[in-house]
């Protein structure tokens, strides 16, 4: 599928950790309810959630593994206001990376 016809879709949550997984289900929405009306295929190649959830949380968490973000296409990302934004941009460049 050409470049211009993707969409990533990269959506805040402020929950807490214990419902992302509701979180999750909705952005699945988006990922295989959103069709290209030229071409007919799904139009958002990934979905992610970007939450302030805490470190220790987050690594009890599946949502949060690499590994799950490459089998579904969606996940989870965390973004803590004052720190830096190294996870956010380098998931963003690996999902220009995929689809160039």
């Amino acid at each position: 599928m050409p470049w211009e016809n993707i969409i990533l879709i990269f959506d805040p949550k402020y929950r807490v950790a214990d419902n992302l997984g509701t979180a999750l289900g909705e952005m699945h929405k988006y990922r295989d309810g959103i069709i290209h009306s030229k071409i007919g295929e799904r139009a958002v190649q990934n979905v992610y959630i970007v939450t302030p959830t805490n470190s220790k949380a987050a690594q009890k968490i599946k949502y949060f593994d690499k590994a799950y973000h490459e089998k579904y296409g969606m996940g989870a990302l965390q973004l803590i206001p004052g720190n830096g934004l190294n996870e956010l941009k380098e998931k963003l460049e690996e999902c220009v990376r995929e689809f160039l």
